[in-house]
């Protein structure tokens, strides 16, 4: 399982980089994935577990931690459906978008049985940030632990989301 291979990139990157159309049939199975900084697109580091672009894989059985970028600390999609089956997304944090996950318009991402917990941004969507950035001319309001814009077709199965413990004041 998970805990069996770990997959540590030293702060040296994405872990995986999926961005050659990659389909459901490429299957990401069974690895503690940490240590991850991003990909450089568009000026930003994206994705710190895993940079996926115009691609579609299965990644299941998988704990994602531990991972920093600016966009999408466990990981970052633009154009792609990837499918999260029996996930954790733990600890990884984003200094601006996405601590858990991020997407860009025209991604849509399936998750069963995935969890997300004590994930952050320092701007918007702690747990999982799906920004409109790809698509010119729209600004909006983006907020909250779960943030989603227009052209999203999502699925949870059997998935939680815990917030982290704030500070008592």
């Amino acid at each position: 399982g998970a805990q069996a291979t770990i997959l540590d990139a030293g702060d040296a990157g994405s872990v995986f980089k999926i961005t050659r159309g990659e389909t459901p049939n490429t299957i990401i199975r069974g690895f503690t994935i940490t240590g991850g900084t991003g990909t450089l697109h568009d000026t930003l580091l994206h994705g710190g577990a895993f940079y996926i672009k115009d691609s579609s894989p299965t990644i299941e059985d998988c704990t994602i931690t531990g991972n920093v970028a600016q966009m999408g600390a466990g990981g970052s999609v633009d154009h792609g459906s990837p499918r999260f089956n029996n996930c954790v997304f733990q600890d990884n944090y984003a200094t601006i978008d996405g601590g858990g996950l991020r997407f860009t318009a025209f991604s849509f991402p399936v998750f069963n049985d995935t969890s997300f917990l004590n994930n952050g941004a320092s701007v918007y969507g702690g747990a999982i940030n799906y920004a409109f950035d790809s698509l010119p001319g729209w600004a909006g309001a983006r907020d909250g632990t779960i943030d989603v814009s227009w052209f999203s077709s999502w699925q949870f199965e059997n998935t939680t989301q815990v917030l982290p413990t704030l500070p008592s004041t």
